[in-house]
């Protein structure tokens, strides 16, 4: 079997190191985002024993519809109430 030159081999060989790179900056993606999530929910966790700790009636839950809603815009009509109005 004849031997390739070896830039030839270098040259076929070369995409797999590519390969190797962007699968590591994948895994380290991934690590990295887990880690975040992991962060979160631990904060989320804690915020949740805090809430069912307080006695005092200070700390309030805002219901997830409301914190993730669009602000309600006024009607026509009564926008333009205002607007003639000032």
């Amino acid at each position: 079997m004849p031997s390739l030159p070896r830039s030839h081999c270098v040259q076929r060989l070369r995409p797999l190191g590519r390969l190797n790179t962007k699968t590591t900056e994948l895994k380290t993606f991934r690590a990295v985002a887990l880690s975040r999530l992991a962060a979160q929910h631990d904060e989320t966790t804690a915020l949740r024993a805090e809430l069912q700790a307080s006695q005092d009636g200070r700390v309030r839950m805002l219901s997830a519809h409301w914190s993730w809603r669009a602000p309600r815009r006024a009607p026509a009509a009564l926008h333009e109430r205002i607007v003639n109005e000032s």
